[in-house]
C-alpha cells in the first residue's frame, strides 16, 4: 500500500515532509525497517502534530512516531502506507517549576 497523492499534497500543506532519496539519506537507527514507510513528516509544533493526526485520521493512515530511532524493540519499524512522524524538532522546555522540581517538555 502507498500513500495517495491527495494525502501527500495535503500533508505538504501542514508540515515539511521527506520522501524517496531524502528518506534514504536518513539514519534508520537500530532497526532496519524504521524508515520502511518511505515518507517522514517533520512537524515543528504541537499544532502541526495535531493537524497531521487529523489528516491521518481522515485518510485512515497509520502513524508511526519516531524520536531518536534508537529503540531496541523495533517499535519504530514501519511499513509502506504508514506515515512516520519524526518528533525530533519538538525538543524545547515548556515549563520549569523549581518549587516542585517538575518540568514540562515537548516530545
Amino acid at each position: 500500500m502507498t500513500l495517495s497523492k491527495e494525502f501527500l499534497r495535503a500533508l505538504e500543506g501542514v508540515c515539511t515532509i521527506r520522501q524517496g532519496d531524502a528518506v534514504d539519506a536518513l539514519d534508520p537507527g537500530f532497526h532496519s525497517d524504521n524508515l520502511a514507510a518511505g515518507v517522514v513528516a517533520l512537524p515543528k509544533s504541537t499544532q502541526e502534530v495535531c493537524a497531521i493526526v487529523n489528516l491521518c485520521a481522515a485518510h485512515k493512515v497509520p502513524i508511526v512516531p519516531h524520536g531518536g530511532r534508537t529503540g531496541l524493540a523495533g517499535a519504530g519499524a514501519s511499513l509502506p502506507g504508514q506515515l512516520i512522524v519524526d518528533l525530533k524538532a519538538l525538543n524545547k522546555i515548556v515549563a520549569l517549576d523549581t518549587d516542585t522540581g517538575t518540568i514540562c517538555v515537548q516530545a
